[in-house]
């Protein structure tokens, strides 16, 4: 594949040339000859640059697979692999649950064991796409939901999952399971990436192509994205100052590795002009914690309460860790969430505080205790926050009947 030959190397091999057949001897820095071959070594270099360009941009067009493959790889640019994602207990996305009842109700009383390994599919045809459960888990014979953690494997491995979408499993080591009352879903996407397609790539090749010497939001944010396990990147720009910039990295799920936060510093650092410097960080985790009593109405049977009361958690949930940096948590919406959940529901908390416990958590720094304070007013989320269930409590939703 051709590609220019840079303007020092052009400059070097002139220098060589001369000293070797020629009685020029002079080639030191800050002489005539060596200034002549440094001008004339930036000309050249300018007019084989163009000309690689010019000639990429031509092949570009219509490469794909292996062809395209090789032109990114003279731009120092590699496709990018697929990525299956790491679900965690603490992500609130994948759980077992019971429509009516508690899980004891499936197991004579019992808790039910699910062992590592058992297989998390959707309800469609395409068998590819399914995932394994990390870990053995008991589920407590007096409780109705529990979630789990999860990697998706198979040929389809970096695919997105739409919510709602894995309803199947595997498991079949309780009592009642031939009436199959053990429930599995996916509150959340799962999120995963797919091997980089050929219109992507071509696309990072071309903003390689035409980029300037200075650093720009969108090849900082390229590179950001090109790093594994980033679901999202954001700049914040004079964070500390002119010239200064945090690059926000919002991974697959709200705890980003170390690992990640320091391959994105490296790449941002290829991408920054002289003269800049960018930090790559971790969002500040922001958590939201809710109480609040359910009157039902007359005559409403125990275990459409219990059932009731796991749709309210799941539509919490949902409408919270669906809102985006800079929108806003508006009370009135989560308030019309909850009551949304069934009209079984008569009312809420009591007259003028519906949601009797509303807090937000956060910490002032890295080795800080996380604090709280009641959220009395709609709150908008910062560019370089995460607005997550409160994942540090053992109960950040607690809903009772009233």
């Amino acid at each position: 594949m051709f590609r220019a030959k840079p303007k020092k190397l052009i400059v070097l091999e002139a220098i060589n040339t001369l000293a070797n057949n020629s009685s020029i001897t002079q080639l030191s820095p800050g002489g005539k000859a060596r200034a002549i071959i440094e001008a004339v070594g930036q000309i050249v270099g300018n007019i084989s640059a163009d000309t690689s360009d010019g000639i990429m941009q031509t092949l570009l067009t219509d490469a794909s697979g292996a062809t395209l493959d090789l032109i990114a790889e003279s731009y120092g640019i590699s496709r990018l692999t697929a990525v299956a994602p790491r679900i965690e207990t603490r992500d609130s996305s994948i759980k077992y649950y019971v429509r009516r009842g508690t899980f004891g109700d499936l197991n004579n009383g019992n808790d039910i064991t699910i062992p590592k390994g058992t297989q998390i599919r959707s309800d469609t045809t395409n068998a590819s796409i399914y995932l394994l459960q990390r870990e053995t888990i008991t589920l407590s014979a007096a409780g109705n939901t529990a979630y789990f953690a999860a990697d998706q494997v198979g040929a389809a491995a970096g695919l997105t999952v739409a919510p709602n979408t894995l309803t199947r499993h595997n498991f079949v080591g309780y009592t009642d399971a031939a009436f199959r009352g053990l429930l599995v879903t996916n509150d959340k996407g799962v999120a995963g990436r797919p091997p980089e397609s050929d219109a992507n790539l071509r696309f990072r090749i071309r903003s390689q192509i035409t980029s300037s010497s200075t650093a720009n939001a969108s090849s900082i944010r390229i590179a950001a994205l090109s790093v594994p396990g980033v679901a999202d990147a954001r700049i914040l720009e004079n964070r500390a100052g002119l010239g200064t910039f945090d690059v926000v990295v919002y991974g697959i799920s709200p705890s980003v590795p170390v690992s990640v936060i320091q391959a994105v510093q490296a790449r941002i650092d290829q991408v920054t002009a002289l003269g800049c410097r960018g930090i790559a960080v971790t969002p500040r985790l922001v958590g939201l914690s809710l109480g609040t009593s359910i009157k039902f109405r007359p005559n409403t049977p125990q275990s459409d309460k219990n059932a009731i009361i796991t749709d309210i958690d799941t539509a919490v949930r949902d409408y919270i860790t669906n809102l985006l940096p800079g929108q806003e948590l508006v009370i009135n919406s989560l308030i019309q969430r909850i009551l949304g959940a069934s009209t079984q529901i008569l009312d809420i908390g009591t007259p003028g505080d519906p949601l009797l416990e509303l807090f937000i958590w956060r910490q002032n720094g890295p080795n800080s205790r996380r604090y709280s304070r009641k959220l009395e007013l709609n709150y908008k989320i910062q560019d370089d926050e995460d607005l997550v269930i409160e994942p540090f409590i053992e109960n950040p939703i607690s809903i009772i009947e009233g």
